[in-house]
């Protein structure tokens, strides 16, 4: 899937990404390529990333920037 972080919260390493649908799924820094975390803004860059079962739904894995 492609979306777009709406929100990162570096000194937490969590976020939110949202999809075309405007569908926001949660992210953890442990779940996403380092090199995306080298950008100085995370809000507003596009990115690719897969779906998994979390413990509150489905969450962002595998981010990487496009």
């Amino acid at each position: 899937m492609n979306g777009v972080i709406k929100f990162y919260e570096r000194s937490r390493g969590f976020g939110f990404v949202t999809d075309a649908n405007n569908t926001d799924y949660f992210f953890h820094i442990r779940d996403a390529d380092p090199s995306l975390f080298e950008a100085d803004l995370l809000k507003g860059l596009r990115v690719t990333f897969t779906l998994a079962d979390g413990k509150k739904g489905q969450k962002a894995i595998g981010l990487k920037m496009l």
